[in-house]
């Protein structure tokens, strides 16, 4: 593909521009996100390395609005991409080095530049979001130590980067780069409508999990994660057949039905572990199924292995 061709002559100049935008924007993301056990953790080094992104596939969506929305299928295996995370807990005073190496990224990427004007570069801004949550992993090491020595550390780590960090960032919440000075204060964003609507509410039931291959003493709980929302379900005991209850209702706001998706996610615990099964931490995968959310359908009956999924929109806000 041309794009592959290009990014990979133009990455050193490109992944440059890129850390000093993100690294700025994240830090932002990781501070209010992190978990109690850290007083602040900050960026010290991040690199991108030498290794570009690939692109397996472009869509481009007309909305007849003045902008483009541009969806990327991503993969990147930045082996020797270097970032350095210095992390400062709770009951500490030492900051801890860790770095973080080998990445790996599968995902789709959506950028959305807008609003377009007559002026290079032909838009005022651009935003940066993951369709779905993406498939990310990465080495933790510890410098000048062990990373297992401090309790609790790696686990506050992989969630905050591979949970935390990610939700921030799947449509419709995004990251937003200002290229134009007026559009940087609230108002210049209010102005051009920067930020997503609210198209309704997505009132979703789980009914019934067949064929499920589990353990005798382990519990069953499922997550659904729509727009960055994640909700979770009640831990259930393990069975190959589990019945929900269908009182339980999640509800979920819907920004834009065209470009989101409902994923149901079940995980499975030894059932000595409940109390880590509510914070979703020790957790297996055990099944995973994505629904396109659509607009104006009043109900709709999802029969599909491992999991039966009714979802009841209703009529747009």
């Amino acid at each position: 593909m041309w794009l592959n061709n290009m990014t990979q002559h133009w990455w050193p100049c490109l992944s440059t521009a890129i850390c000093r935008t993100v690294k700025n924007r994240l830090q932002k993301v990781l501070q209010k996100r992190k978990p109690d056990l850290f007083s602040s953790i900050v960026f010290e080094t991040f690199s991108m390395g030498s290794v570009p992104p690939r692109c397996s596939g472009a869509k481009v969506y007309n909305t007849n609005e003045e902008e483009i929305i541009l969806d990327l299928e991503m993969t990147w295996a930045a082996t020797n991409a270097d970032i350095v995370l210095s992390v400062r807990l709770a009951n500490g005073t030492v900051a801890l080095p860790v770095q973080l190496s080998q990445v790996l990224f599968q995902g789709t990427v959506r950028l959305i530049f807008k609003p377009l004007v007559p002026q290079w570069p032909c838009f005022g801004a651009i935003s940066v979001a993951f369709v779905g949550k993406p498939q990310v992993d990465f080495s933790l090491r510890l410098i000048g130590g062990e990373l297992m020595s401090v309790p609790g550390l790696a686990p506050a780590l992989h969630d905050l980067l591979k949970n935390r960090l990610l939700s921030a960032m799947v449509w419709p919440r995004r990251v937003y780069a200002p290229i134009m000075k007026h559009l940087r204060s609230r108002k210049g964003r209010e102005a051009f409508q920067l930020r997503p609507k609210v198209s309704g509410l997505l009132r979703t039931h789980l009914i019934q999990a067949k064929d499920m291959r589990t353990n005798e003493l382990s519990v069953i709980f499922a997550t659904l994660e729509l727009g960055g929302v994640t909700r979770r379900s009640k831990v259930l005991s393990s069975s190959s057949e589990i019945v929900f209850d269908e009182e339980e209702v999640l509800n979920f706001i819907v920004q834009h039905p065209d470009f989101e998706a409902l994923r149901v996610t079940f995980y499975e615990v030894e059932a000595l572990n409940t109390f880590d099964a509510q914070l979703l931490s020790c957790e297996d995968l055990t099944a995973q199924l994505r629904l396109k959310v659509r607009e104006r359908e009043r109900e709709n009956v999802f029969r599909e292995t491992p999991a039966s999924c009714r979802t009841t929109p209703r009529t747009k806000a």
